[in-house]
């Protein structure tokens, strides 16, 4: 019995770590998301730098590129 739970231990420990990294990819999505329409540049910027950085073959990944360019031009625009 114990051998069977060692073994189902290491999964399960995958699985809980998959739903939190699911729910911090979701978490921060939404943040750079929220900041992006709100105009608050910088912090997008940071966020969709963030999100590239974490998941870079993300299907999203080209559009938090081209959010992360945006949100830096209008940072630079006087």
């Amino acid at each position: 019995a114990e051998a069977d739970i060692a073994a189902r231990a290491p999964a399960e420990a995958v699985a809980a770590d998959t739903d939190d990294a699911m729910a911090s990819r979701a978490t921060l999505v939404a943040r750079a998301e929220r900041a992006f329409k709100e105009g608050r540049w910088a912090e997008a910027r940071a966020s969709y730098r963030e999100l590239l950085r974490l998941y870079p073959r993300d299907p999203a990944a080209p559009t938090w590129r081209q959010r992360a360019s945006a949100a830096e031009a209008a940072l630079q625009a006087p």
